[in-house]
Parts: structure tokens; sequence; C-alpha cells
């Protein structure tokens, strides 16, 4: 930040006024930093303090921008406004953090400015860059490039935590948009991730088992079968209470396989029924436990309440955004 007791008088000594805006934009522009840079007309310093004092008037924005046209390049972006506080005018030029393909220097050789040269701020005065500065600013300027092409992948990152946050939008069309961001990040634990969860993990439970846990649901198992006619109007949640409660049947952990639109499918199709339905099928118990040595072989029937669904299901939920939002914090 520079203050200025007086804002630049291009009506007085046209060249050398022009030449100091000149230098004094380039200065601040190839300068490293982390917030704009800002020279302010009608603060008055001395002795290391600063006094308002206000100034009578401030070149037009049009008129600033039309003198630097052509004599710097990169073309240079700034801004110029003015600014009332107690009364006092200032005039305020705001040099943004920008890209630029390589340092900003004079196109033309101009009073005091020679062409070709990098200038940079060093304390209160505009100096010549050294030639390890100018490689400084080269790479500052470098990731500032990084981070411009980032942002549009940051932002729809930040949409799609959205979408999966959003519970009146199905997974399976947030992860086809998921799919669409890969295109543009190389990101192969998300894309697998992704692969997973819409077509299921049927053929590698056991390696899951350890990883997707946010898949495993709570069901009830027995070696009886149940009529429907015993669940009657009762909803499922309430029918999965029953069953934890009588002899014969047990609660356990199972692991959901399921690809995300069966997942979807499943629980509309119950909530279609006012969740008076509980899902059921019956295998061996071999192939529902093949990791328990010691189950006896034997068909085993297997009930799922609703709840177990949207749990599993709001695992999967919570997974995807957990792993976006770490893709966000790598980019940032």
């Amino acid at each position: 930040m520079d203050f200025k007791e007086k804002s630049y008088r291009f009506d007085l000594n046209k060249d050398t006024e022009d030449a100091k805006f000149v230098k004094d934009l380039l200065s601040f522009a190839n300068t490293v930093r982390v917030v704009p840079a800002y020279i302010i007309s009608g603060v008055r310093s001395s002795e290391g303090q600063n006094f308002p004092v206000g100034i009578d008037s401030f070149t037009d924005d049009a008129i600033l921008q039309q003198k630097v046209k052509g004599k710097i390049g990169p073309a240079i972006n700034f801004l110029s406004y003015t600014f009332s506080y107690r009364n006092l005018l200032f005039g305020i030029i705001e040099i943004p953090i920008k890209y630029y393909p390589e340092p900003l220097s004079a196109t033309l050789k101009l009073k005091g400015i020679d062409a070709g040269i990098i200038y940079i701020r060093r304390g209160s005065s505009n100096s010549e860059a050294s030639g390890r500065e100018i490689l400084e600013i080269a790479n500052w300027m470098k990731s500032l490039m990084i981070k411009n092409d980032l942002e549009p992948v940051q932002e729809e990152i930040s949409a799609l935590i959205q979408d999966f946050s959003d519970h009146k939008i199905l997974l399976s069309t947030s992860f086809n948009k998921t799919f669409k961001l890969l295109k543009k990040v190389q990101q192969s634990e998300l894309q697998e991730f992704c692969i997973k969860e819409i077509t299921g993990y049927k053929n590698e439970e056991a390696e899951a088992m350890d990883t997707a846990t946010y898949r495993m649901g709570l069901v009830i198992v027995s070696p009886y079968e149940v009529e429907p006619s015993w669940i009657g109007f009762r909803t499922s949640d309430q029918v999965i209470d029953e069953m934890k409660r009588s002899d014969g049947f047990q609660d356990m952990k199972l692991f959901f396989n399921q690809t995300l639109v069966e997942l979807e499918n499943k629980i509309r199709s119950m909530k279609e029924k006012n969740n008076q339905a509980v899902a059921t099928f019956s295998d061996s118990s071999k192939k529902i436990f093949p990791h328990m040595d010691t189950m006896p072989d034997g068909t085993i029937f297997v009930y799922i309440g609703l709840a177990s669904f949207l749990n599993v299901y709001e695992g999967i939920r919570k997974a995807a955004i957990k792993r976006l939002v770490n893709l966000q914090l790598t980019l940032n």
C-alpha cells in the first residue's frame, strides 16, 4: 500500500507524471503478495505516521486507463475510484492479484523507465528487480495461473457437495455428475469409489467389508420363513423390532452389496407400500456368511427393514461428501 498526499498531477508535467504512474503500476503488479495493492491519494505521511488530508479532485478512471494503454506489456489490470471519509475525498487505485504470462514491463522508454526492465515494490520505493526476484515473480504468476485454472473445478466440486447434501436429489444422479468432474481432475481414488458405488460390490464383497463399512446394515436372520400375513399392517421397522425379541431370530450386520440404483429402487418400492413391507431373501448359510467357518450349512432367511436401507444409503452419501471435501482441500 502506498499513500500519496496529492494525486498524480498530469496537468503540470505530463511526461514525468505519466512515467511515475506507469512505474507505480508496474512495481505493484510485479510484487509477490496475497492481497490486492492500493495507491491511496489524500494521505500525508510524516515520521512514520499517516494523516488523512483528502484531495480536491481525482482523475477519471477512463483517462487513467488510457494513459497506460500500449505502454505496459502484458496489458495491466487495475481499478480506480474515489472514497469519501469524514467529509474528505480520497483517490484509490487498486491493483488486483492477477495472472500474467510474464512479469510486466514498459513497452517503450519513458522518463526514468527503461523498456523491458522489471520493476518491483521494495519497501516504500520502486526498484529494479534482481534476477532472483524476477524468477520469484515468474513462479508466483505461474501459481496464479494454476489457481485460476482450478477455480471452475473448485466451484464444480462445491456444487456437487450441495447436490449430495440435498436429499431430494438421487445419489445416482449426483454420482453421474461426479464422473463429469473426473474428466477434468485425475483422482483415481474418487473414480474407483464412484465406480464401486454405482456398479455394486457383488464380486468384491470380502475386500470391501473393511473399507466400505458404511455399507454394513442391520438385518434379521432366521432359519424360519415368515408368512406375509404375519406382517399385517405393521411397518417394516415394527416387524424388525418384534423379530429381535422373538426366539429363532437374530439381528446382525450384513454387507449391502447392491448397486446404487438397486438400493434406490428398493427404498422407493418400500416407501410406496407405506413402509408396510420387509425385504426378504433366502440362501445357503455358507453363501450369506462365507467368513463364518463354524456356521452349519442350511437355508437362512434374511429380513431387512426400510431403516436399514436408508442408513446404508445415507452412509454412501456421507462417504461421497467426505471424499469431495478432501479433494477440494487438496486443490486449495
